[in-house]
C-alpha cells in the first residue's frame, strides 16, 4: 500500500516487537524532501491511513 507514495525512500515500523496491532500498523516514512507535497497529499487521500503528518522543523543546539 505504501509502495506507491511519491518519493518514497524507505518505510520504518516504529514499534516492530509490540503485541499490540494497532502499535504494530504505526510506521515512520522516509520521502525524498521534493515530493514531500506529493507523498502527503496521497497519504491523507488514502482511506487506509488514519493518519499522516511531516516531521516538525527543528533546530539542533550545539
Amino acid at each position: 500500500m505504501l509502495s506507491e507514495t511519491p518519493g518514497l525512500l524507505s518505510v520504518i515500523p516504529l514499534f516492530p516487537d509490540e503485541r499490540d496491532e494497532e502499535m504494530r500498523s504505526m510506521y515512520m516514512l522516509e520521502v525524498a524532501p521534493d515530493h514531500l507535497g506529493a507523498a502527503m497529499e496521497q497519504l491523507h487521500r488514502n482511506p487506509k491511513v488514519e493518519s499522516a503528518e511531516e516531521t516538525a522543523p527543528r533546530k539542533l543546539i550545539r
